[in-house]
């Protein structure tokens, strides 16, 4: 009894060859199969003895003994293993794999190496449970990675149509659906080449755009209207947001770059730089300020405020300036947002008095002053006969 169930081990590479991988697609019948190179002569660990005279069909060995599994977990590659029953393990352990639908399971039967796939083998063969197997973390993520809208399903009649069938296209096409069992099409489960396989989202959209014309669309007019010119800027913005440019002398392509993401310590140094900035803009209006509202009757209060805030303005900048200047590296996210936030309630405070002083300012120089203000330098003369027409009222 033992001998048999030491000869019907001889057959676990069956699912092993790499080139069988790359020839057929992953449907339950087309897994891995074992390497050509195998012998098929019984090595040690098996006898010569217990092979069927008959030439009738040997069932693979289930019920091992523990002396035959320490065999088979002492075996280091697939040619310890009796070549025949090392095929009818595989074959079963491919069946079990397909049966189970696990995702996992199968990328790593179908992708990992020949020395993987034996490991895997002797795993089942042992304990006759998927559950022995050990799936490492990258088949794992190759899995989810699957699952991310990076990928796009098809079908084998839509890659056909997409590459081909020629024999460089069956190949390539065998590769893109590496590693996936394929789900049956919900209208055609019965149809191979519909069932639906997950393939990266770059190989389709690089084959439309290499089958698509191209439509140049020229503009021309005058919108009158402000919400009808917002509307419009609008539309032609999303338009050229999502539009690839062409140069026509070269034919080169040319796409708007993705925005980089930016880490929560380069956003608020970010941030610390626009601070920085608005800083020693808001110190120059507060020294103008002080200037001009002198002059301004009751306004001594507001001065005095101003003022007062002269020197907090300055030392303000030279710690903004500072902490915008820092590298990402140092920074402690936690003290850097709260000295941020700091920085930006003094920088309002100052703010609020100095546009009321501005306020106060245009309030002295009268309604030329305002409309000069308020109107875009367009019509100087129109500007200039209004000026000149409140100054004889």
């Amino acid at each position: 009894m033992l001998m048999e169930r030491t000869e019907t081990m001889s057959s676990l590479s069956a699912l092993a060859s790499p080139q069988s991988c790359r020839r057929k697609l992953f449907s339950p019948e087309s897994m891995p199969s074992p390497p050509s190179t195998a012998s098929s002569d019984l090595t040690n660990t098996t006898d010569k003895s217990l092979k069927d005279g008959k030439g009738e069909r040997v069932s693979r060995a289930k019920n091992l003994t523990e002396e035959e599994k320490s065999k088979i977990a002492a075996m280091q590659k697939p040619s310890d293993m009796d070549y025949k029953e090392r095929k009818r393990q595989y074959a079963a352990l491919r069946r079990a794999i397909v049966k189970e639908a696990a995702p996992e399971l199968v990328a790593k039967f179908s992708l990992a190496t020949d020395k993987e796939r034996f490991g895997m083998l002797k795993a089942w063969c042992q304990n006759q449970d998927l559950g022995s197997i050990e799936v490492e973390e990258k088949y794992k993520t190759w899995v989810q990675n699957l699952r991310t809208d990076r990928y796009v399903t098809v079908t084998i009649l839509q890659l056909e149509k997409m590459f081909g069938k020629s024999s460089e296209s069956k190949d390539f096409i065998a590769e893109l659906i590496k590693g996936q069992v394929g789900v049956p099409h919900p209208q055609a489960p019965n149809v191979k080449k519909a069932k639906m396989y997950k393939v990266l989202k770059e190989v389709i959209e690089d084959t439309s755009v290499g089958s698509q014309s191209t439509n140049t669309v020229s503009l021309a007019g005058r919108v009158k209207d402000a919400s009808a010119k917002q509307l419009l800027a609008k539309q032609l913005g999303g338009l050229n947001g999502e539009v690839s440019l062409m140069n026509q002398t070269t034919g080169t392509i040319k796409s708007k770059k993705p925005k980089k993401e930016k880490s929560p310590e380069e956003e608020s140094l970010a941030d610390m730089k626009k601070l920085s900035k608005k800083w020693k803009t808001l110190f120059e209006n507060l020294e103008t300020c002080i200037n001009e509202l002198s002059s301004v009757r009751n306004s001594s209060e507001l001065v005095a405020a101003l003022k007062s805030w002269h020197p907090t303005a300055e030392d303000a900048i030279e710690r903004v300036v500072a902490l915008a200047g820092k590298p990402v590296s140092e920074i402690n996210l936690a003290d850097f947002s709260d000295q941020l936030t700091n920085e930006k309630k003094i920088a309002a405070q100052i703010e609020t008095d100095v546009k009321d002083a501005k306020r106060r300012i245009n309030a002295a120089k009268g309604p030329t002053a305002k409309r000069k203000a308020q109107k875009p330098a367009t019509n100087n003369s129109e500007d200039d006969a209004d000026a000149d027409a409140d100054e004889s009222e």
